[in-house]
């Protein structure tokens, strides 16, 4: 089975991402998971009581980051993504420095859109459990 592709449009521009190779998707996830989990763990104890603390997590988020993180993450996430530009279609890659600097809140788009390619049934899995476990919480 070919690994599929997905597209759509941000900012005027068609961007598609190719799905990696499971175990590539397995090392990103590890890499996305280290650095939300923390965060994630934050929101959830809080959430938990009725006040979610966003604060505290996005804290928790970027008290991560460092050492080269958020570029490795952001490498692995492109290596598959094309953006038409004009009447080409490069590797996003290849044009990042140049066609986005100054257009970070575009990268921040596209990298939403390259994870839900990546983990969309991880993420509707993850969503699930995530679900059950609170309800089960309110119950007690």
């Amino acid at each position: 089975m070919p690994l599929e592709t997905k597209e759509t449009i941000i900012d005027g521009r068609r961007y598609a991402v190719t799905q990696l190779p499971a175990f590539q998707a397995l090392d990103l996830l590890e890499q996305l998971t280290t650095l939300a989990g923390p965060a994630l763990g934050a929101l959830a104890k809080n959430g938990v009581s009725g006040q979610v603390d966003f604060e505290a997590g996005a804290v928790r988020l970027f008290a991560g980051l460092g050492g080269g993180k958020l570029k490795a993450i952001t490498l692995a996430l492109l290596s598959t993504t094309t953006v038409d530009i004009g009447d080409r279609s490069p590797k996003m890659l290849d044009v990042f420095d140049l066609e986005y600097a100054g257009k970070l809140s575009v990268v921040f788009r596209v990298l939403a859109f390259a994870m839900g390619v990546q983990f969309a049934d991880f993420f509707a899995a993850a969503k699930s459990v995530l679900g059950e476990f609170l309800a089960a919480k309110g119950s007690e």
